[in-house]
């Protein structure tokens, strides 16, 4: 569930030091969820991500479409206001960077037999 904070509410710290606090790990049942979602948006493609849109976001893409062409794009990132469109980039390459280094590295060594062992992601 989502919270709002404002740091200028009278209880601000309270409330922020008990989301601190709060556990957030994902439990199993949610992550075979996930799973389900992506391998249906896999084998499916457009009709699975038109689903789940309009039962999680309430918009019927089906209806609307979900094509956008690269001249919508185009006026879109030009009508932006710059700082937003800056601070957009900011994001996604802080969290390309970190979720790059989230990524397990191959493996290879010779353990204490002299056999060589390893993984490759």
């Amino acid at each position: 569930m989502a919270i709002t904070l404002r740091q200028s509410d009278t209880d601000f710290e309270q409330r922020f030091s008990a989301f601190l606090t709060t556990k957030r790990e994902v439990s199993a049942d949610v992550e075979a969820v996930v799973r389900d979602i992506i391998a249906r948006v896999r084998a499916e493609g457009d009709k699975a991500l038109i689903d789940y849109t309009l039962k999680f976001d309430k918009a019927d893409l089906g209806a609307l479409g979900i094509a956008v062409s690269k001249s919508d794009i185009a006026k879109a990132y030009e009508a932006a206001d710059p700082a937003t469109v800056e601070a957009l980039k900011f994001a996604r390459d802080r969290i390309r960077s970190h979720h790059e280094r989230q990524k397990p590295k191959d493996d290879r060594y010779t353990d204490a037999a002299g056999v060589e062992l390893g993984s490759r992601w």
